[in-house]
C-alpha cells in the first residue's frame, strides 16, 4: 500500500473522474494524489497531517485554456479604463493615471468598452489629448481588437490623412478623412512597431502579478496565447530555475511556424510547469469591434461583414503550415468568432482529416462564438474542441442583438455543440475578460438571461474548466481530475459553490484554499 502524508476528510470532492465522480476523502504524498474515496481510514496512522474539510467542496485546480498571461499582468499595473461608463469618466481616469506617469513615456492597457457609454461613442484622439497630451498613449478596447491613440502617438507612428488601412485592419477616419485615433486589428501594428519592448525586470513584475491573480482565483494552470515569440525561451528559463507558480502551456503565433520548428529541433526544456503547446492563429476579429467575419453584413453597418485577419490573408500558406505542423504532431488552435470564420476554419480542419485520416489531433477553435446551425454538429463530428470564454457571452448580450438581429439566436451555442458530441474547454481570454473561473462558469450557466436554450449546467462547466481543459492541452493524464497518480493541484470552496447560479460573486468569497503541487498557495485551511 502506498504511503500518505496528508489526508483530507469530510469533504464533498468532485473528482471529474467519471469512474469515481464523488468522494469524501483524499490522500496525498508530496505533490501526487495517492488515494481518493469514501473510506481511507487505512492511511490515518501514517498521515502526518489530517485536514478536516468540514463539508467544503474540493475540485481539481481550474485550468484556463485561453489567456494573454503577461499582458494580463501588465494590465493589472496599467491604466484601468473598464470602469469608465462615460466620456467624462474615461478622460478623468486617464488624466489621473497620466499625472502619476513621467511625461514622454507610454501609457497602455486601458481595456475600455464603448458599449458602456450612454451614446456608445467610440473614443477619439481628442479624448486622450484632453487627458494626456504629453504622453504616448495607446489604450485598447477590452477585446484587444482595436485601440485608440492620442495625437502625439499618431505623429510618432506617421499616421495621417493619407495613411492607408493595412490588410486585415482599419484606420478609422472622421467625415473629413482625418484619422480619429482609433485603429482596428492589423492597423494597431502601425503603433505597436514604435513601442519599446519591456525590460526583463518589467516582464517579471507582470508575470508575478499574473501568477498571483491566477492562484487567487483557483487557477493553477493556464494556456498563454503568446504574441511575443521570444517569451517561449523566457518561460523555459524560468521553469529551469523553478520560478513558475502556475503551470504554463504556451502557444506561438501561427505565422512563426518556421521559427518554432527550428527551435523545436534545437530542443526545449519542458516539465510539468512549462510546455510548448503549439500554434495559435487568427481567422477574424471580434464582434465588439465589428471585425468578426460574418456571412452577412452587420445589421447596424450595411456594407460591413467583418474582416479576414492578416494571418489568413494567404489561405494557401495557412494550409501549408497546418499540414506541416500536423506532420510534426504539433497542435493548432485558431481564433474564430464570426459564423463565416468558424466555417472556414472547420473546413480547413476537415480537408486535413479527409486527406490524412482521423487521429488524436485535438484541434481547437478559440472562442467559437457565432456558429451557423449547419455547422454546430461539426465540432463533434470532426473532434474539434470548442475553446470557449463564457464571460464574452454575458458581455456581448448587452448589444449583440443590435449588431446581428435574428442571428443572435445562434450566438455562443455551447449546449448545442455539447449535445452534438463536441468537447468544451473553458477559459477567460484575460485580460479581455476577468481571470475569474467562477465568474466564467456562472456566465455559462446564466448567460445574462440571453438565449437561455444554450445555457449549461454546473457539472458541465466545472468539467470544461478542469478535465475538459486538461484534455484540450494534452495533459489529462496528469492533471484535470482528482485520481491516484495525478498532480495535487486542487481548490477548496465553500459549500455554496454548489449553488453557483444563485450566488452574487461580488459579495461571496467562495474560494477557501488553493493547493498547487501539493502545497497551500492561497487561502487557509
Amino acid at each position: 500500500m502506498p504511503s500518505v502524508d496528508t489526508l483530507f476528510i469530510n469533504g464533498h470532492i468532485l473528482t471529474q473522474n467519471f469512474r469515481n465522480p464523488t468522494a469524501s476523502q483524499l490522500g496525498l504524498k508530496a505533490n501526487k494524489i495517492v488515494a481518493v474515496g469514501v473510506d481511507l481510514s487505512m492511511y490515518r496512522a501514517q498521515a502526518t497531517r489530517i485536514i478536516d474539510l468540514k463539508g467544503a467542496v474540493m475540485t481539481p485546480g481550474f485550468l484556463d485554456v485561453h489567456t494573454h498571461f503577461l499582458e494580463g499582468g501588465q494590465n493589472l499595473l496599467s491604466v484601468q479604463l473598464r470602469p469608465a461608463f462615460s466620456k467624462t469618466e474615461f478622460i478623468e481616469i486617464l488624466r489621473d493615471f497620466a499625472a502619476k506617469t513621467p511625461q514622454d513615456t507610454w501609457i497602455t492597457g486601458g481595456w475600455w468598452d464603448q458599449q458602456q457609454f450612454p451614446d456608445k461613442a467610440w473614443p477619439t484622439k481628442e479624448w486622450i489629448d484632453a487627458a494626456a497630451p504629453d504622453h504616448f498613449v495607446f489604450v485598447s478596447r477590452h477585446d484587444g481588437h482595436c485601440a485608440v491613440a492620442n495625437s502625439k502617438t499618431l505623429a510618432l507612428a506617421g499616421i495621417t490623412k493619407t495613411t492607408e488601412s493595412p490588410t486585415g485592419g482599419m484606420v478609422v477616419r472622421d467625415s473629413t478623412g482625418e484619422p480619429t485615433g482609433l485603429l482596428k486589428d492589423a492597423a494597431m501594428g502601425l503603433v505597436f512597431r514604435h513601442q519599446s519592448t519591456s525590460t526583463p525586470e518589467e516582464d517579471w513584475r507582470y508575470l508575478e502579478a499574473a501568477m498571483d491573480e491566477a492562484l487567487r482565483n483557483g487557477i493553477t494552470s493556464i494556456n498563454d496565447m503568446c504574441y511575443n515569440f521570444d517569451r517561449l525561451r523566457w518561460y523555459e528559463e524560468l521553469a529551469k530555475a523553478g520560478k513558475l507558480k502556475v503551470r504554463i502551456r504556451a502557444y506561438a503565433p501561427l505565422l512563426r511556424w518556421d521559427d518554432l520548428k527550428r527551435e523545436l529541433d534545437v530542443g526545449f526544456y519542458q516539465d510539468k510547469w512549462f510546455q510548448i503547446g503549439g500554434l495559435k492563429g487568427f481567422s477574424d476579429g471580434s464582434l465588439g469591434s465589428a471585425t468578426a467575419l460574418m456571412f452577412e453584413d452587420y445589421d447596424n453597418e450595411p456594407g460591413n461583414h467583418g474582416l479576414l485577419d492578416k494571418d489568413f490573408e494567404n489561405l494557401a500558406k495557412v494550409r501549408e503550415i497546418l499540414w506541416d505542423a500536423d506532420a510534426h504532431n504539433i497542435q493548432v488552435v485558431i481564433h474564430a468568432i464570426g459564423d463565416k470564420a468558424n466555417r472556414l476554419v472547420l473546413d480547413l480542419f476537415a480537408e486535413l482529416y479527409e486527406a490524412r485520416g482521423k487521429r488524436d489531433r485535438r484541434f481547437r477553435i478559440e472562442h467559437a462564438q457565432h456558429i451557423h446551425p449547419d455547422d454546430q454538429h461539426r465540432f463533434g463530428d470532426q473532434r474539434v474542441i470548442a475553446s470557449i470564454q463564457p464571460f464574452h457571452c454575458v458581455d456581448d448580450s448587452r448589444w449583440a442583438d443590435e449588431l446581428l438581429g435574428n442571428r443572435s439566436g445562434y450566438a455562443f451555442p455551447y449546449r448545442s455543440i455539447h449535445q452534438h458530441g463536441g468537447r468544451l474547454a473553458m477559459g477567460s481570454d484575460w485580460p479581455v475578460a476577468p481571470l475569474n473561473a467562477l465568474l466564467g462558469m456562472q456566465s455559462a450557466i446564466l448567460r445574462n438571461g440571453w438565449t437561455l436554450a444554450e445555457r449549461l449546467d454546473l457539472g458541465t462547466v466545472l468539467h470544461a474548466h478542469t478535465e475538459g481543459a486538461a484534455f484540450a492541452e494534452f495533459s489529462d493524464h496528469y492533471k484535470g481530475h482528482l485520481s491516484p497518480g495525478m498532480l495535487a493541484d486542487f481548490v477548496v470552496l465553500k459549500r455554496e459553490f454548489l449553488n453557483l447560479a444563485e450566488m452574487d460573486l461580488k459579495e461571496a468569497d467562495l474560494i477557501q484554499a488553493v493547493f498547487s503541487d501539493g502545497k497551500l498557495v492561497y487561502g487557509e485551511i
